[in-house]
């Protein structure tokens, strides 16, 4: 599996890069929508590794990194989805169970960055959250994108980063990432939780 696989991922990867960059040389807009909304899912399937030699290269080369500037919305928007399913939760009195998880992860992606337990935990095992993160991220992605946010470090996306200011203009990307996290979370609260799922 590893011998077969392991080069088949890595050559996917690397032609996912060179689509995206492809693509941010056409429109920065089309680009950051499009990678914002396929981020976590290229995340789920490894392939987000693809993009680290292209991330390592415009650091040295230009001091910032465009891809880092739209992922970044991305992962806010996962937790915007698990912000959304707390509050559903919380304030709705609904399943004890899914308020525990969401809480955590919630609070995990906050301060580590870490957004895994998101999405295998809540955003794949359900369409409505797999659209919502897709939406949110991609509207984020755009708005960084066009706004030229880049990452200024190779770093894991958290709370942190922002308040070391990682991005720049930071401002831009705090906008870009919020409205990734209000969408995705009011979405999520009024239409991602399918009674059914739960």
């Amino acid at each position: 599996t590893v011998l077969i696989f392991g080069p088949f991922g890595d050559t996917v990867g690397k032609w996912i890069s060179a689509i995206i960059m492809w693509l941010f040389g056409k429109s920065r807009l089309v680009a950051g929508l499009l990678l914002g909304m396929v981020y976590p899912f290229l995340t789920v399937l490894g392939l987000h590794w693809g993009l680290v030699p292209i991330t390592l290269q415009n650091l040295k080369m230009y001091g910032g990194d465009v891809i880092g500037g739209v992922a970044v919305a991305a992962v806010w928007a996962q937790i915007g989805v698990s912000l959304g399913i707390f509050l559903y939760s919380l304030l709705k009195k609904k399943d004890a169970k899914l308020k525990g998880l969401s809480g955590s992860v919630t609070i995990t992606g906050i301060f580590a960055g870490v957004t895994e337990p998101i999405l295998y935990g809540l955003i794949m095992p359900s369409k409505r959250l797999m659209i919502i993160t897709a939406i949110a991220g991609g509207i984020g992605g755009a708005i960084n994108a066009s706004l030229h946010v880049v990452v200024r470090a190779f770093q894991i996306d958290n709370i942190f980063s922002i308040l070391m200011l990682m991005y720049k203009p930071i401002g831009f990307m705090i906008l870009g990432s919020a409205i990734s996290l209000i969408t995705a979370a009011i979405l999520t609260f009024f239409w991602g939780i399918d009674p059914k799922d739960q």
